[in-house]
């Protein structure tokens, strides 16, 4: 996973992969949901977070 996810932080929470970190723009959203879809990932929920 971090190999194909380097940018990302990674953790385990109650059995389930969850990666946090920031996207520059809406094409990197685009380019992380296809990277997930070729790995046979599913995908459970993304969330935006305004910076604090």
């Amino acid at each position: 996973m971090r190999i194909a996810f380097p940018e990302f932080r990674i953790h385990i929470d109650d059995g389930d992969t969850v990666l946090s970190g920031a996207l520059a723009d809406q094409a990197s959203v685009s380019g992380v949901l296809a990277a997930m879809e070729s790995l046979g990932l599913e995908l459970l929920e993304m969330r935006r977070v305004m910076p604090a």
